[in-house]
Order: structure tokens, then sequence, then C-alpha cells
């Protein structure tokens, strides 16, 4: 798993193609510790996009 800026407005989680509860912990404990985010989660193409 690993995080890339898109033009820095977007943060884009490569994630595996189930989704577990270890990410999703993992996603909250990044959101709550490296930055703020205020995000919409969006599945495309085994990516969770999340807008800033």
């Amino acid at each position: 798993m690993w995080i890339s800026l898109e033009n820095k407005q977007a943060v884009v989680f490569r994630l595996p193609q189930s989704v577990d509860n270890k990410t999703t912990a993992m996603l909250k404990r990044v959101q709550k510790c490296a930055f703020p985010i205020k995000y919409r989660p969006l599945l495309v193409s085994g990516s969770l996009k999340i807008t800033v």
C-alpha cells in the first residue's frame, strides 16, 4: 500500500482489491496523524481516491 499525490489536490491510496478492517483502521490513523483530510472515498480501478 502506498500513497501518491496527484496535482497536490488529491491523495490516492493504492489498495489491494479487497478492503479489510485493517486497511480501514490504517486510513483512519493516516487521517488523524498525518494531516487533516476531508475525504470522500471513491473506489476506482483499485484505488481509493481521497479528495483534499
